[in-house]
């Protein structure tokens, strides 16, 4: 009888019985000496049943950063098809007026379509007239810090956005020394009267942003930068030698006179501005598939084609764009009824105007969950130890945590997937506010709590 008794002990002590609790939970977080000196919330779900297994502060209100792009990704989803709208257009007698969508994936960094561009060279109407979209949103988001306008993860937005919206500045490591500044167009900024010596060759992309490239001898020389004017296209650099290896990213501010350089020099052909007036159900161009857009937005956490998708779902809707349209729709249509209020104001989440529970992102993706299968909708995902975000945490093969980050200064949030060892499948969302430890260490701290999660559950 006793030895019965200690087999029956030593089963419940067993990994397979130490199930996750909000008890367990809370001493979790409590015993946890990064975790406890700031503000933290989880929840722990079941994927099949929907049932919570373990919670603490999971109806508390947090910054979400960019696990709000689960909201775009959902919305994304749900309003477009299997490709993403490239561009709206209409034939008239020897003209093509076209205009934009807002999508993201034209000549983009990693993304790389040209599908608009082929479709444009290729149509044998003689004119083709760019026909601008009214657009509602700001070139920022609400919320967003003016200061960070030259930084690359703050594009902004626009109808017709080409190349990420922003500029690149680079060396490249076999070219010559001469006097001047060699672009992608192979000319040259003409500074051989501004007596500075020999430099590296640099480079411009796109070669739209060319003309806006200046020297400015009043710069400081000590250091190479290449410095973008708060409110306009005017690009400024030091003299003096170009260091060897040099690359920089910069937002530009999208106009129509920079839509209309590239697509000139993009297509070989002569466009020009107009109006005219769009019917519901025009003919769209598709550029890429959906999926692979979507894939890029949360492997990598693109600000800028979350931004932007958000415009392309609002395209779908009516002639203006708007991101606080689309929001409301999506509210009313298929993300009503969240176990929480949702401040929701941009698609990224670089707005710290946003605030979301955890219960509320876990509803999201329990969601996300139940209508789109599994075998689509982990590989979009940032992957522990495989892809995106997550490549250096939660290091397995096969990967056990399919997930979204969201980080900002002081804020750093994981929300997803997780299949444990019994082969369950769990949906959690574990927040953290307000921090001053490096992020580094908060980030291994969560690692640690959920693989408890995964060996125990």
């Amino acid at each position: 009888m006793q030895n019965l008794l200690l087999c029956f002990l030593a089963l419940c002590c067993c990994p397979a019985f130490s199930q996750i609790n909000d008890a367990k939970l809370q001493r979790m977080v409590a015993d946890s000496k990064i975790l406890s000196g700031h503000f933290t919330g989880v929840l722990i779900a079941d994927a099949g049943t929907g049932q919570s297994l373990a919670a603490y502060n999971a109806d508390r209100h947090f910054t979400p950063a960019s696990n709000i792009k689960l909201l775009t990704f959902y919305t994304s989803l749900r309003m477009l098809k299997d490709s993403v709208p490239g561009l709206q257009y209409l034939v008239s007698g020897d003209t093509l007026y076209f205009r934009g969508t807002g999508d993201p994936s034209l000549m983009h960094t990693f993304l790389k379509s040209t599908r608009v561009l082929e479709f444009l060279k290729a149509v044998p109407q003689r004119h083709l007239v760019y026909c601008p979209r009214p657009v509602k949103d700001a070139e920022w988001g609400p919320g967003w810090a003016w200061d960070d306008y030259s930084y690359a993860f703050q594009p902004e937005r626009s109808a017709f956005p080409f190349h990420d919206n922003a500029a690149e500045f680079r060396t490249r490591p076999d070219t010559a020394l001469y006097r001047g500044i060699r672009l992608d167009t192979g000319a040259r900024l003409n500074t051989a009267d501004a007596g500075i010596p020999a430099v590296p060759v640099f480079e411009v992309y796109p070669p739209a942003i060319a003309p806006w490239v200046h020297l400015d001898p009043t710069l400081d020389s000590s250091e190479f930068r290449v410095e973008r004017d708060y409110g306009s296209n005017r690009f400024r650099y030091p003299a003096g030698r170009v260091p060897g290896f040099y690359f920089q990213r910069i937002p530009f501010r999208p106009s129509e006179e920079l839509v209309l350089s590239f697509l000139g020099s993009r297509t070989g052909r002569t466009v020009s501005v107009g109006s005219r007036l769009f019917p519901p159900g025009a003919p769209q161009v598709y550029s890429l598939p959906l999926d692979t857009v979507l894939s890029r937005m949360m492997q990598e956490s693109d600000n800028f084609i979350a931004e932007q998708m958000l415009l392309v779902c609002s395209s779908q809707l009516g002639d203006t764009l708007s991101s606080k349209e689309l929001i409301d729709y999506a509210r009313k249509h298929f993300l009503q009824n969240l176990p929480d209020s949702v401040v929701w104001v941009d698609g990224s989440g670089l707005s710290r105007y946003n605030l979301a529970t955890p219960r509320s992102m876990v509803e999201v993706l329990s969601r996300l969950y139940t209508e789109f299968p599994r075998e689509r909708l982990f590989p979009m995902l940032a992957a522990g130890g495989q892809q995106g975000t997550i490549a250096h945490y939660f290091k397995a093969d096969p990967p056990y945590l399919f997930a979204k980050t969201g980080t900002l200064s002081n804020q750093h949030n994981l929300s997803g997937y997780l299949v444990a060892k019994s082969g369950k499948v769990l949906i959690f969302s574990f927040m953290n506010n307000n921090f001053i430890a490096p992020v580094r260490a908060v980030r291994k701290e969560m690692e640690r709590l959920l693989l408890e999660v995964r060996e125990h559950y």
